[in-house]
Parts: structure tokens; C-alpha cells; sequence
């Protein structure tokens, strides 16, 4: 019964359309034939009783003329008219027999003429209600089609159950696998998959099915070990990027202790120090990669970046006051009162805040840093000017290389190399060095504008 089922589930539409078609093509076949019988034996009666329809004719008796009409008119036939020649012989256009109650939606009309011994009488017409005759044909051949319905579903049944067989094993495995491959224990998998090629065999079904189960088995658990594999890289990278966090605060303690205490230039000093930017190095590192991909998994939001830009320029005055003598401006040259963009907002503030730390450890003593906002047709341009002590042509042509670091103190190279990541990867923009003749260094930053009737 189990495979019964199985074989009308994954078949029902084509058994259904199969025999719907089978008696779509009998029924047209039976009408066929029906219909040319019902001529044929009209016919041969109107060909046996000639003589007694003419004399009823001759005689213009039309109570005998329609006894005759309802002898010859078939079981079939909804309508049977008498045409006269002359229709003055019964003062009437023609004399019909049958059902006058419904007009026929579906008929045939066929014409036979009366002769006798040369001499044209008139004309016989039958009509035959065509959608009637296959209702009584459905009805009488309704136990033939039973029977070739059944029979037809066996065979069908009995020709496919091998290769059904085989389907509802390979569905079954699949089935029970999504409950075995919970099991972290290999060995466990692999006993699992051994029982079912077993039971496969003493079944009788097909080797080529066997091994398609076994290879599928085999992908799950090469899935299931590298999934293992991801969730324990995560795990680490989770720790990592906590540890980050947590070192780097008494860091920074540890290095304002180093500034205050000691001589200057002590080795010993100069040793702890190194250890300390070490230890921060590797923290940024941690940070930075991860400020990347929460850049590529932020959703964009169109928005005025303006108020933005100002926010982290007077967080950085607070940030930078008391260090050195540096003023940091923000300069709007825009002439518009908004600048539409719609990149992520955190990733902005990350890439403006190392540019500026970038431009700031440019700066000896004193110095100023320009954040200047302007426009071109497509973009926003976002600048960021330093009057500092600028960079050769060699580090020039190295400044955006991830892990490259020039002139800085406490860097490791992340900030402008992960910048320009963000900027193109992510905001896809476009990033520029200037080294103005003057002194000093621009970092351009192209922002894609965003169109302003999406606020």
C-alpha cells in the first residue's frame, strides 16, 4: 500500500491526463461511428418500406406517413422532417417527428431523398443531437472505461515499480539523513550510511542508486565538517576582536605613564614603548578588518551628510585638544543647503576620523587641517588639507598599500589602505593624493551623489 501511494503521488497528474485522453479519443471515435450507423440504419428501413411509404405519400395519409416516420427513426436521431415535392400533396412545407421541447446546442443534419421507380417523392432529413449521443455513449460504455482505467493504472504500476522502488529509497534516505547528520560523531554518520547501502541491497535496488546515495551522504558530511570549521573561525574571531577592545584602553594608560615617567631617551624606555605600539598595532589591526566588513553589511540610507562631517570635526577637537597646537576647520563649499548621499553612516565616520588622524600626526607641533566639502556634477568631494611636513614621491606612491606606515607614532598602516577599501569597495567612489607645491598633503575622497527626492 506504502508504494501504491507513492506511485499515485508522484503520478496523479499524468494517470489523470492519460485517461482523460483515452476517453476523449474513444468517445470521439464512438461518436464517429454512431452517427454513421444511425444514417446506415435509416437507410436500409427507408430502403425496405419504399412501397408503403409511397402509398401513404400517393395517398396523402398522414397518420400512416408518420407511423412509418417513427418506425424508421433510431434511437439517436432528435428530429426526423419530411420534405414534399409538392407541397400542396399534405398543404404543409414539410411534417417532422421527434423531440420539440429544446432546441439542440450541438446537431448534424443529414439528407436522403425518396425515389420510386425513377419518380422523386421528396426529401428525408434525420438530425442527431450530438451532445446527447455522447452522454448516452458515457453512460453505456461507462463500465468499459472502469475496467481500462484499472487496468491501465497496473500496468503502468507494475512496469514502473522498480524504478519506483528505487525513488522511494533514495527519498527515504534523504528523509532519515536530515536526522543523522545532527550527529556530530563521524562514525556515527558512516554506521548510518553502511546500514542503508546494506538494507539497499537485500531490497534489491540498483547499484547506480546506492552510490548516488552514498555520494550524496558523503557531501553532507564534508558540509557538516567545514560548517563546523566556520562556526569555530567565527568563535576565534569573535574573542580576537574582544580582546582588541579590551587591551587597548590600558594600553593607552600604559603609554601616558610612559610619557611621565623615566628619561626620554632611555633604552629601556624606548623598549617598553615599542612593546606598547606593538600590543596597539595588533589591536587596530583586529578593529580595522572588522570596521571593513560591518561596512559591507551596512544598509544604505540617503541622507544630508553635512551635519555629520561637522559632528566629527568638533569631536576631533575635543579628541586632539592640549596635544599639539592644531586648529581643524570644516569648510563648506558646496553653495547648496544639503548634500544628498547614501552611503552608510558609520562607515563614514570611520574613514574621515583616520584621514584626519593621518593629517595629524603630519603635524610636528602646529599646523591646521581643512575639512573641505564641495560638488561636481556626479559627486560630493570630500577633502581633507594639512599643512604638515608632507611625504616624498616614493611614499606618495605607496600611501594607500594596506600595512604601510610612514612618520607615525602609534600607526600601522591600517588607516588610509582601509580607507580607500570603504571608499571604493564599498561606497563606489573613487580616492586621490595631492602634494600641494606649498606643503602639506590633500586627500581627495569622490562620494557618489544620491538623488534628493528619495528624502
Amino acid at each position: 500500500m506504502k508504494m501504491l501511494a507513492h506511485f499515485f503521488r508522484f503520478n496523479w497528474k499524468m494517470l489523470i491526463s492519460s485517461i482523460g485522453l483515452f476517453i476523449t479519443l474513444w468517445q470521439f471515435y464512438t461518436a464517429i461511428i454512431l452517427i454513421q450507423s444511425e444514417f446506415k440504419y435509416t437507410k436500409m428501413f427507408l430502403s425496405r418500406e419504399s412501397s408503403a411509404l409511397e402509398n401513404s405519400i400517393l395517398k396523402k395519409d398522414l397518420g400512416e406517413l408518420k407511423r412509418i416516420m417513427w418506425s424508421m427513426k433510431g434511437s439517436y436521431t432528435e428530429k426526423l422532417v419530411y420534405i414534399p415535392i409538392d407541397e400542396t400533396d399534405f398543404y404543409v412545407d414539410e411534417i417532422a417527428i421527434g423531440d420539440f421541447t429544446s432546441k439542440p446546442i450541438w446537431a448534424i443534419t443529414k439528407t436522403l431523398s425518396i425515389e420510386n421507380s425513377g419518380t422523386k417523392l421528396g426529401k428525408l432529413a434525420l438530425q442527431i443531437n450530438i451532445l446527447n449521443l455522447i452522454y448516452s455513449s458515457i453512460l453505456e460504455n461507462f463500465p468499459l472505461y472502469l475496467i481500462v482505467a484499472v487496468f491501465f493504472l497496473l500496468i503502468v504500476f507494475i512496469a514502473n515499480y522498480e524504478v519506483l522502488k528505487n525513488l522511494v529509497f533514495v527519498k527515504e534516505t534523504f528523509g532519515l539523513t536530515s536526522v543523522n547528520i545532527g550527529l556530530d560523531d563521524n562514525t556515527n554518520l558512516e554506521k548510518f550510511l553502511s546500514g542503508r547501502i546494506e538494507e539497499a541491497k537485500h531490497n534489491g535496488i540498483g547499484l547506480e542508486f546506492t552510490n548516488i546515495v552514498k555520494s550524496y551522504l558523503k557531501t553532507l558530511k564534508e558540509n557538516m565538517k567545514i560548517d563546523q570549521e566556520i562556526q569555530a573561525s567565527e568563535a576565534k574571531y569573535k574573542l580576537a576582536r574582544q580582546f582588541a577592545h579590551d587591551v587597548k584602553s590600558p594600553v593607552h594608560t600604559l603609554k601616558v605613564m610612559a610619557s611621565r615617567i623615566g628619561t626620554k631617551g632611555s633604552k629601556e624606555l624606548s623598549l617598553f614603548e615599542a612593546a606598547l605600539n606593538r600590543i596597539t598595532d595588533s589591536a587596530n589591526s583586529v578593529l580595522m578588518q572588522d570596521r571593513l566588513t560591518n561596512a559591507k553589511s551596512q544598509q544604505k540610507e540617503v541622507r544630508d551628510i553635512k551635519p555629520l562631517i561637522e559632528k566629527i570635526v568638533e569631536m576631533k577637537k575635543i579628541e586632539f585638544s592640549g596635544e599639539k597646537e592644531i586648529k581643524i576647520f570644516f569648510v563648506d563649499n558646496t553653495g547648496m543647503a544639503q548634500a544628498i548621499t547614501d552611503i552608510p553612516t558609520e562607515s563614514l565616520f570611520n574613514v574621515l576620523s583616520n584621514t584626519i588622524n593621518n593629517s595629524f600626526d603630519a603635524i610636528d607641533e602646529k599646523g591646521e587641517i581643512k575639512v573641505c566639502l564641495s560638488t561636481d556634477p556626479n559627486k560630493i568631494l570630500l577633502e581633507i588639507k594639512d599643512n604638515g611636513k608632507g611625504v616624498s614621491k616614493e611614499v606618495h606612491n605607496r600611501i594607500w598599500e594596506m600595512g604601510f606606515s610612514h612618520g607615525k607614532r602609534q600607526g600601522n598602516g591600517l588607516g588610509l589602505g582601509q580607507a580607500k577599501n570603504i571608499v571604493e569597495k564599498v561606497w563606489k567612489g573613487s580616492c586621490e593624493c595631492y602634494l600641494p607645491k606649498n606643503g602639506g598633503t590633500t586627500i581627495k575622497y569622490g562620494i557618489p551623489q544620491a538623488n534628493t527626492l528619495s528624502l
